[in-house]
């Protein structure tokens, strides 16, 4: 939020070549958690972004989704990112199993410890995403372990990790 009383100097400065918005940091830096399409101020600073840039000469872009890509470059935004690399590997991996549900040893997941993110984007598998946080903050993403609802026998937070038991 604080950029957005900046973009000038931002801009102005030699070797910075595009202006980039992300909605949920936006968001977030307004107090809001997740993006509130239906805020006006929060909508304003989308406004900011693309007149700074045009007065600049400089490419405005964003994060978009599959749902806001085209209000996205109707709007003006032409450097947009759609997607993440771990929807694109998490996308992938559904494909390459897709068909091979019943090789051998295909739902040995055992316990891992580490972050984890469960998610079931289809109703007949989970995903169960390891990975840690690295020094600057970003996560590392190790591997995907696929599994269907009837292998888990639960999911607990023992004090020292995560884990996912199978039956």
């Amino acid at each position: 939020r604080q950029a957005l009383s900046n973009l000038d100097a931002i801009l102005s400065v030699k070797g910075i070549d595009a202006c980039y918005i992300g909605p949920a940091d936006l968001s977030i830096s307004f107090g809001l958690g997740l993006p509130k399409w239906d805020n006006p101020e929060y909508m304003k600073a989308f406004d900011q972004v693309l007149t700074a840039a045009k007065k600049w000469g400089k490419p405005a872009g964003m994060f978009a989704s599959d749902e806001n890509i085209e209000w996205a470059i109707e709007k003006g935004f032409t450097l947009n990112t759609v997607g993440t690399a771990d929807r694109f590997l998490l996308e992938g991996a559904f494909r390459e199993v897709e068909g091979h549900e019943d090789c051998p040893g295909w739902r040995n997941i055992g316990y891992f410890s580490f972050g984890y993110h469960l998610s079931s984007p289809r109703d007949d598998f989970y995903c169960f995403t390891i990975s840690n946080t690295q020094p600057q903050g970003v996560p590392r993403v190790y591997f995907y372990l696929f599994f269907t609802p009837e292998d888990v026998k639960s999911i607990y937070l023992p004090a020292h990790g995560t884990g996912v038991k199978v039956k």
